[in-house]
């Protein structure tokens, strides 16, 4: 009697953890799918782990369809590693990096892209995968030149200003 409640007590402390471990994965999956920038985990061959929507919509295909094949292939449509690709130091040293890329869209207008890279290690410190984060920094580079121009011309319009007095 005393071991089967024992074993019922065990089970249902097993199917709560269960419970928590299934809502903490549906909280992350869709933190993982929600974020409104490409966000994709590969291995040491450069093969997708997890990709998420964002990522999988801005090369017209779905997640679940990418899996297992080569990052630059599936999302580049590449037959190598992106020039300058930093991930192979994150696979290979455990480092993170970031880099700046840019490329032309259909309608000829160029993205600039901060792409960062992070190792995720297994439970002995070995370097399994890499993250690969990219954001969009077209609109915030057009801002800082906007920003740049505006005050080049406020110092052009003082020091006119002063020879305009000085005259």
């Amino acid at each position: 009697g005393n071991h089967i409640r024992q074993q019922t007590i065990e089970n249902a402390d097993l199917e709560a953890r269960c419970w928590e471990i299934r809502r903490e994965q549906s909280i992350l999956s869709h933190v993982f799918d929600g974020l409104p920038f490409p966000l994709y985990c590969i291995d040491q061959h450069f093969r997708l782990v997890s990709v998420n929507t964002y990522a999988a919509e801005r090369s017209n295909s779905e997640s679940h369809l990418l899996l297992g094949m080569r990052c630059y292939e599936a999302l580049y449509q590449r037959a190598e590693p992106c020039p300058g690709c930093r991930a192979v130091e994150s696979l290979t040293s455990g480092i993170m990096t970031f880099r700046t890329g840019r490329n032309w869209q259909v309608d000829g207008d160029p993205r600039e892209w901060e792409i960062s890279t992070y190792p995720l290690t297994d439970d002995h410190g070995k370097v399994v995968e890499a993250v690969v984060l990219e954001q969009d920094a077209t609109e915030k580079n057009r801002l800082v030149e906007s920003l740049a121009r505006t005050a080049k011309l406020a110092a052009v319009e003082q020091l006119a200003a002063g020879v305009a007095h000085e005259i």
